[in-house]
Formats: structure tokens, C-alpha cells, sequence
């Protein structure tokens, strides 16, 4: 999926777009995984990687850092 579009496309819909770091955060936040630097880190070692400085801003807001 061109992820741009997509995005354009739910917002148009008036769905509220978060991605998959957002959905990792959401995730912790009620409960349903014990941490979110181990899935980020199963993400990297499947070959998907976030920016260093946006990996340091989703385990703050995960409460991990």
C-alpha cells in the first residue's frame, strides 16, 4: 500500500491515522504487551527501522525510557 496515500485516503474518512509505532504505544498503554523496545527491536530484525530519534520519542511515550 502506498502508505501516503492511504493515510490521505482515512483522513479524507475521517478516521484518525497513527502508525505503527503508534499502535506499538497504544498497545503498552493498555496493557496488552509488557514492552515495546522488544517488539521495535523484532521490527528492526525483520528488517523494518524507525530513526534512532523517533525510537527514543515512542519508548518515552511508552514510558520505557
Amino acid at each position: 500500500m502506498d502508505e501516503k496515500a492511504g493515510r490521505k485516503i482515512a483522513t479524507n474518512l475521517g478516521l484518525r491515522v497513527i502508525g505503527s509505532a503508534g499502535v506499538l504505544v497504544a498497545a503498552k498503554q493498555r496493557g496488552l504487551v509488557a514492552s515495546v523496545q522488544q517488539l521495535l527491536q523484532a521490527f528492526a530484525d525483520n528488517g523494518y527501522h524507525f530513526f534512532d530519534a523517533l525510537v527514543q520519542a515512542i519508548l518515552l511515550r511508552a514510558g520505557e525510557q
